[in-house]
């Protein structure tokens, strides 16, 4: 946290408070052309009870600065990196994720729609990033709804919701587009040339098995050199 307590001189001391208590200058550090640097606030008692931060100097006890700080927690993210619907019988699998300084480890929270649900709680930190992942087994119809991820620190709380479908089957379909989500019938290329074919589908299950025939109704792909292919999911 930067406060704008700059001054004109470097000879001018300047010294914080909070809640009109002294702080340590361990906690800051003070830069004429900067203002007042604050490192960490852990060590402050009840620093979410924070109503104000103060700079006063030692030329002049009348000129004071006043800051109203807010202190809050970022929203966490709910990941689901498969889709939004599954199917019963399916494992369901969501990562909550937040950022937030490596002095600080966060509680994560899940509330359910079937508070009965099969469930597996894994948590995980890399330096800033905490990833808490829940993995319901077996999911039910009852497990359909949404699925709260609450996070605290300190006596912050901060929550998302995600959700989440499940289905007795889903139809299985494919469909062929090209950028304008329609289908592409017909490609003119002059003899000699080399050409593009962006085929984009998309489609249930998501595992497709596709193979690509010549106008002779023959199979190219896998004997053709001349063919390369790119697969982008």
């Amino acid at each position: 946290m930067i406060l704008d307590c700059r001054t004109s001189r470097p000879d001018i001391e300047v010294n914080l408070r909070i809640n009109q208590k002294q702080v340590s200058r361990l906690v800051y550090k003070f830069d004429p052309r900067v203002g007042v640097i604050i490192k960490d606030l852990k060590g402050f008692p009840y620093q979410t009870q924070i109503k104000e931060i103060i700079c006063l100097n030692n030329y002049n006890a009348l000129n004071k600065l006043t800051f109203i700080p807010k202190i809050s927690l970022r929203k966490p993210l709910i990941e689901n990196h498969n889709r939004s619907g599954y199917l019963v019988g399916e494992e369901i699998a969501l990562n909550c994720s937040t950022y937030m300084n490596e002095k600080y480890k966060p509680h994560f929270k899940w509330t359910l729609p079937n508070i009965n649900a099969i469930r597996e709680l894994k948590e995980f930190v890399n330096k800033s990033l905490s990833i808490s992942t829940l993995i319901i087994k077996n999911a039910s119809l009852s497990d359909s709804g949404q699925y709260v991820c609450t996070i605290s620190v300190l006596n912050l709380f901060e929550s998302n919701v995600k959700n989440i479908e499940v289905k007795v089957n889903i139809i299985q379909f494919v469909k062929f587009m090209d950028k304008n989500d329609s289908m592409v019938h017909k490609k003119i290329v002059n003899d000699g040339d080399d050409f593009l074919w962006d085929m984009q589908f998309k489609g249930y299950p998501r595992n497709l098995i596709y193979t690509f025939y010549n106008p002779y109704g023959e199979l190219f792909l896998q004997k053709d050199k001349r063919v390369i292919l790119f697969h982008l999911s």
